[in-house]
């Protein structure tokens, strides 16, 4: 009997990692030998799935990037394919609540890095938060989130042929935690026996149940949640900045609309982002990356940094924010 197709799980920053994290371990030490299941770093991440692999080389069982932004270049039967997504609004959300914290999670202190400046001086990505007024603090978060949520739809999108797929989000597993967690090992090819005991291990990471949210979650149950949600999905410039992600990755906005013709962000605002997507979404070894570095296209030297390292997003979009930074007063004590 020919063994299945590799197992392709991706997701990304506040998609999911933490649940993942747990979960793909438990399946993995049931599936596969130890070298037969790949956990990808943040620095290929761009890359065409085809080039990684056929790197990665035949005996590869399972290849989870949890940074996943891969384009999706391959024969529909050749993998299956797992992926977690998010709507545009419950991420930014998200990312901003988790951000203003001080990204406990994180390893490396890229929130404590100090690379904004206002008048004379320079200020982190999380004193940014913590000091400017909710609504400026969440469009920040807006813009600096594009190039994953970008990357994210760009996955989504690409792997639309797959004829072994399944999309999932958080709020699968907040409707309905259990059998979110049994429609996900059923798709690994875990045996149907095997999964009640999975399910029984990973409740203490059902975030339905106020006993069992991790101590790392900074952003369920938030009492400002909702109203940040609200401006996000009302604002008309958001709307036209995630347009196409929302509907790469399957999703749809509130029935409501946008609640003014007036936007937080402007038009040529938004422009000069869309204008560079294709860049955001490049690797930058590539001859294509290489070109556009080469390019005078390239906002400044701060994006020519972030295109060639494995920062997170508010590197890869500093000049932006620094653009909105222009001008604003802001009291942050002083050390």
């Amino acid at each position: 009997m020919s063994a299945p197709p590799p197992l392709i799980i991706g997701c990304h920053h506040k998609t999911g990692t933490t649940l993942l994290f747990k979960l793909g371990p438990i399946i993995a030490e049931r599936l596969w030998r130890r070298d037969q299941l790949v956990v990808a770093s943040s620095a290929i991440r761009k890359e065409p799935l085809s080039q990684v692999l056929e790197r990665l080389g035949k005996d590869l069982r399972c290849y989870f990037n949890p940074w996943f932004e891969h384009e999706v270049d391959l024969p529909p039967s050749s993998i299956r394919f797992l992926h977690f997504v998010r709507h545009p609004v419950k991420w930014v959300r998200s990312a901003y609540l988790y951000h203003k914290r001080g990204g406990p999670a994180e390893g490396i202190r890229w929130l404590d890095w100090r690379v904004f400046k206002i008048g004379e001086r320079q200020f982190s990505y999380c004193q940014l938060l913590n000091a400017v007024e909710e609504q400026f603090g969440v469009f920040l978060e807006a813009v600096r989130c594009f190039p994953e949520i970008a990357g994210t739809a760009r996955a989504a999108y690409s792997s639309a042929g797959l004829s072994m797929k399944r999309n999932i989000t958080l709020e699968h597993f907040q409707t309905d935690f259990d059998a979110s967690v049994r429609s996900l090992c059923e798709f690994a090819g875990l045996d149907p026996t095997q999964i009640g005991q999975i399910a029984n291990r990973l409740r203490v990471y059902d975030s339905t149940n106020p006993d069992h949210i991790p101590r790392l979650n900074v952003t369920h149950g938030s009492d400002s949640a909702n109203r940040i949600e609200h401006c996000l999905s009302q604002d008309p410039g958001f709307r036209r900045l995630y347009a196409e992600p929302v509907k790469q990755m399957g999703f749809v906005w509130s029935e409501s609309g946008a609640s003014s013709e007036v936007s937080f962000l402007s038009d040529a605002f938004l422009d000069s982002i869309l204008d560079i997507r294709e860049q955001l979404l490049t690797d930058a070894s590539s001859a294509k990356g290489q070109k556009f570095l080469c390019s005078a296209s390239v906002r400044d030297s701060w994006l020519a940094f972030a295109l060639q390292s494995f920062g997170e997003g508010h590197l890869l979009m500093h000049s932006f924010i620094q653009e909105m930074l222009e001008g604003i007063q802001v009291t942050i004590p002083a050390e």
